[in-house]
């Protein structure tokens, strides 16, 4: 089993609750971890196991910080992607995954992450015909497909 987690930089490890760090150690004791550096990462977590490497490969995925232009089989993290829908009464905005056949764009959870508009060129330009957005909620995800930075249908 593998797994890839990330933190905002070196130092993120040291600032979890030890009840945390012990499960973590514990994992990455049992399981093969690796870290994909990040421009705010680059070096491992201090005090965890793992592999720490700029890029992963498999047979048919790579996990990279930075997404490349034309890639197949991507798993990239480093625009945060970031959506807004209507709700009730305005609008909710939430991390958000974009994926189309070739590759997938992670969302970040963390405090120190912003996140960039899935319609803003550096997120949709990465899927030049048209990429389907994962938003998740509270409850209930919802997708809906982009084209050109265009929310192209209701999913």
């Amino acid at each position: 089993m593998r797994w890839a987690i990330s933190f905002h930089d070196a130092e993120g490890a040291a600032r979890l609750p030890a009840g945390e760090i012990a499960r973590l150690n514990a994992m990455t004791l049992a399981h093969r971890f690796i870290w994909v550096q990040g421009n705010h990462d680059p070096t491992a977590p201090a005090g965890l196991g793992g592999d720490h490497v700029a890029e992963f490969a498999t047979a048919r995925l790579v996990f990279r910080h930075n997404a490349v232009a034309g890639a197949t089989g991507e798993i990239s993290g480093h625009y945060h992607p970031r959506a807004t829908v209507p709700a009730r009464g305005g609008s909710v905005s939430r991390p958000c995954f974009v994926a189309d056949a070739r590759r997938v764009m992670l969302p970040a959870f963390g405090a120190y992450t912003g996140g960039l508009n899935v319609r803003d060129p550096p997120s949709c330009g990465s899927f030049p015909a048209a990429a389907r957005v994962f938003l998740l909620g509270k409850e209930a995800a919802v997708q809906f497909r982009v084209r050109n930075g265009r929310r192209a249908e209701a999913g």
